[in-house]
């Protein structure tokens, strides 16, 4: 239904394939990366009236971030965890998922 960039999820599998990435991190990594691809889909279903889709979009944000800072930041390796915790900074690169998201769904190109 949406053909939106993905900067996140790019950012993920980017991470996936360093060279640089941990090996004991990676299972983490592609779990966050299954955990965006649902996040995505669990968005892009949200229906109801106008507050109810901000409502359930803001809610799922927040559930997201929260994995991405709590599971996966956290839990990374300190080399892993120094070196990318700005590179996921999951507040900016979520918003940047999500607000073409809303934009696609209340300002339509006619």
């Amino acid at each position: 239904m949406f053909n939106l960039p993905k900067p996140h999820g790019d950012k993920l599998n980017s991470l996936l394939v360093n060279t640089k990435l941990p090996e004991s991190d990676k299972p983490n990594v592609e779990h966050a990366i299954e955990r965006y691809e649902d996040w995505i889909s669990r968005l892009t279903a949200v229906e109801g009236s106008y507050d109810d889709i901000i409502r359930q979009m803001a809610a799922l944000l927040n559930e997201y971030k929260n994995y991405i800072d709590v599971e996966l930041i956290s839990t990374a390796t300190r080399i892993f965890c120094t070196d990318k915790r700005a590179n996921l900074n999951s507040t900016t690169l979520s918003w940047r998922n999500l607000s073409p998201l809303w934009s696609q769904r209340y300002f339509p190109k006619n």
